[in-house]
């Protein structure tokens, strides 16, 4: 059965293709559901200061070899001190363009960026490596073989839950959007936030009680709550 790290478009792994597929199609519908342009100036930003800010790592840490080797710079390993400059990079984007539109952002700005960041990674979970704990006991129609092992396909499960998200958040941006603003992002983060739950505890702890992941999906858990309660809606 399909295992996402063993799985190649020719010589480029699948999960690279889902991931620039999922930026690419981020950006075309950011582009088409806001005509002000802010939510799509946002993303790119991220993007850039994303790819600029993990570069900006290796560099620093070893500018010799770098200078006498700049095609490499091009496919950098992936390492936390690379995930870490991304994101530092991410929020520098972030704010900037935020900044930038202090005086114009509203809820249903939100609500845009909601329903494309869900899209994003619906189409970049078929590609991610996510291999569950052992499950011997499930039917091998389900379950996919790991050196001779039976494992839960977490992946699949994240998916699956990616699409009633990107369902139900697209049936309430379309109806509810401009009579509560807000609501379809506080709906979409909530739904991620119980997806990645659900996905995680499927997968090897490793010893670890709570993941990074499980803490930011709560934190998502909570401010998606927030946006929808009424008192946050009256406010825009």
């Amino acid at each position: 059965m399909y295992l996402p790290a063993f799985s190649y478009l020719g010589p480029i792994p699948l999960g690279t293709v889902l991931l620039l597929a999922a930026l690419a199609a981020g950006l075309l519908l950011a582009s088409r559901l806001d005509r002000t342009q802010k939510v799509t100036e946002l993303l790119w930003s991220m993007l850039i200061g994303g790819a600029l800010g993990d570069k900006a790592v290796y560099i620093f840490s070893d500018l010799p070899y770098y200078m006498h080797h700049l095609s490499h710079l091009l496919f950098t390993p992936m390492s936390a001190w690379g995930i870490g400059g991304m994101i530092i990079g991410a929020l520098i984007g972030l704010i900037w363009v935020y900044w930038r539109y202090r005086r114009q952002w509203h809820l249903s700005d939100i609500d845009t960026l909601a329903m494309t960041v869900a899209a994003m990674l619906l189409i970049r979970a078929p590609g991610q490596n996510l291999v569950g704990i052992p499950a011997p006991n499930w039917p091998r129609a389900i379950a996919v073989s790991l050196d001779g092992t039976l494992v839960f396909p977490s992946y699949a499960l994240w998916a699956v839950l990616l699409v009633l998200v990107l369902i139900g958040g697209g049936i309430l941006y379309r109806h509810w959007r401009l009579l509560w603003p807000g609501a379809t992002a506080g709906a979409v983060m909530l739904g991620i936030a119980i997806a990645w739950l659900a996905t995680s505890l499927t997968l090897p702890t490793h010893g670890v009680p709570f993941t990074l992941g499980q803490w930011l999906a709560l934190a998502a858990a909570v401010a998606g709550f927030r946006l929808m309660t009424p008192a946050t809606n009256c406010e825009n």
